[in-house]
């Protein structure tokens, strides 16, 4: 919501126009992708507590296939924001790198990882996506 719909709602537009329902869709994707790898870290504590998130329910490994489809599918949706015209090709290429390195940091997820593998490298992503795409538009 505070990635999409806050901005949509700040610029004064509507957020139920076809390209802002898209990016709405897409930040949901991103945001769910990132977010189901802490489910994976806290599994233990979620079993305990009987915390029922999808590694408890169907499995680690289940649960990185499902954050990686998430991450795929944002991947085709930026694509299709670039195709709309709402996207550049240089933002298309930035999105583009953060979600490739999202997705190898979900591959690489797992309940044995340090918490540092997670405050700084998934969580440390949505600060990586704003560099990168900074980055590439000084170029």
């Amino acid at each position: 919501m505070v990635t999409a719909v806050l901005p949509i709602v700040l610029s004064g537009s509507n957020p139920f126009t076809k390209n802002d329902l898209l990016h709405i869709f897409v930040r949901f994707c991103f945001m769910t992708a990132i977010c189901i790898p802490f489910d994976i870290r806290d599994l233990a504590i979620d079993q305990a507590d009987t915390v029922s998130t999808l590694p408890y329910l169907y499995g680690e490994n289940k649960a990185r296939k499902v954050a990686l489809f998430f991450m795929l599918t944002y991947l085709l949706l930026i694509v299709a924001e670039y195709y709309t015209g709402m996207l550049n090709s240089k933002l298309l290429l930035g999105l583009f790198i953060s979600a490739l390195v999202n997705g190898i940091l979900i591959f690489m997820s797992s309940t044995k990882r340090s918490e540092y593998f997670y405050v700084l490298g998934i969580d440390g992503t949505m600060i990586l996506q704003g560099g990168i795409i900074f980055l590439i538009h000084l170029f």
